[in-house]
């Protein structure tokens, strides 16, 4: 599924995410940069799995910031 992507990634978790999920996410994160796409890991310290979502919109959330970073940069990193 990674094999020749070129779209920019930003795979965020919480860091109280589902337990499951953590790996998953890194999985997904190393297969891609081993293909060369640009992709970035974000852990979100003291975040559920729900909150990730909720509070995406806040001022100040390292979430929308670092899409914020990614649409004006054109890459995540």
């Amino acid at each position: 599924h990674v094999s020749g992507n070129r779209t920019p990634f930003l795979i965020a978790y919480g860091g109280d995410d589902l337990p499951e999920l953590v790996p998953q996410a890194s999985a997904m994160h190393l297969a891609l940069t081993e293909q060369g796409c640009d992709a970035r890991l974000l852990k979100l310290d003291g975040c559920t799995h729900f909150d990730t979502c909720e509070r995406c919109v806040d001022d100040g959330n390292p979430w929308l910031r670092e899409v914020l970073a990614c649409l004006g940069a054109r890459r995540c990193r």
